[in-house]
């Protein structure tokens, strides 16, 4: 009998790039702002090291299990789509991409990446130095279909 594997919640949930993009150079879907590999974020809206980014995500659910989701690096906005698993949305076209390049290896997004409703917020590093202030978390209503904002 196949033993199902547990997913961990970086593995099922998008992830906004905190990165050193001010002095190291990389790709664009990888860089601070961007919706880690997806979609990438435009170059030199970054701050100095010593200086405070400005980060902004916004995550309004809308009705049919769709979200708008964007994303802000210094008053720049850096990430705007509709999330959306729909067969053909723009969401499905990107996730699909991703997966045929990312086949087979650890980068494959799982069937269910993103389709949960909760979940923990996770603030991660990979061994540089990092300090957050100021985080505010609040709990938006779902918006209908009239209301929505349009994702450009």
């Amino acid at each position: 009998m196949a033993r199902k594997t547990k997913r961990l919640p970086w593995m099922v949930a998008q992830e906004y790039q905190l990165y050193d993009s001010y002095t190291i150079e990389g790709k664009p879907e990888r860089s601070a702002g961007a919706l880690y590999g997806l979609v990438g974020a435009p170059k030199g809206i970054t701050k100095k090291i010593g200086e405070w980014n400005n980060t902004r995500i916004l995550l309004a659910p809308l009705s049919r299990g769709r979200g708008h989701l964007q994303f802000w690096l210094n008053d720049t906005r850096t990430v705007d789509i509709v999330i959306d698993h729909a067969p053909g949305s723009e969401w499905s076209k990107l996730i699909n991409k991703r997966n045929a390049e990312t086949k087979g290896t650890k980068f494959e997004l799982p069937a269910e990446f993103f389709k949960t409703e909760a979940g923990p917020i996770l603030l991660q590093d990979h061994g540089a130095r990092v300090a957050f202030r100021n985080i505010r978390i609040r709990k938006l209503p779902t918006v209908t279909p009239s209301t929505a904002p349009k994702a450009k």
